[in-house]
């Protein structure tokens, strides 16, 4: 799997065209001219995967008992607004109307990594979501995830 990292100021088109930052497509797999965007199940933001990353998660999610109401209603919710967009030779894609209102997307969008995946966000969206924590919510925070993982950073 392909770990990425960084944040990007990015601009979007008026006919809805990103360009990707050559920075960030260095860190895709050789040949990966492909990405799945999605909405955020949790977020008024968006989710970019790399096709790798995507066929994995995908192989993951397929194991899930779809016979369970919740097991289906969650895949259903963790799908919606799923495309997979074929990366141009100006490194450009073009996100979906309907993508581009739910995260409320206008000319300038952040996209940050989550390791695996970037998340799209408007700029305006994005220091909302980080300030809404206080200092001690954010350690209080860090201290419980952290806890779980087994070799803490």
């Amino acid at each position: 799997m392909s770990l990425i990292t960084g944040d990007y100021r990015c601009k979007m088109d008026a006919k809805g065209r990103l360009i990707l930052p050559a920075t960030l497509l260095r860190q895709f797999p050789d040949g990966n001219n492909a990405v799945v965007l999605k909405r955020s199940v949790y977020e008024k933001c968006l989710e970019l995967y790399p096709k790798n990353v995507w066929d994995e998660k995908m192989k993951s999610l397929n194991g899930i008992n779809t016979q369970e109401r919740e097991n289906i209603d969650f895949i259903r919710l963790f799908f919606s607004g799923a495309h997979t967009l074929e990366i141009d030779s100006n490194n450009r894609i073009l996100i979906p109307k309907m993508l581009q209102e739910h995260a409320q997307l206008d000319k300038d969008i952040i996209l940050k990594s989550l390791g695996g995946f970037l998340e799209m966000w408007n700029p305006e969206n994005e220091t909302q979501k980080i300030q809404q924590l206080t200092p001690d919510e954010i350690a209080a925070l860090a201290s419980r995830v952290m806890s779980k993982q087994k070799n803490n950073i």
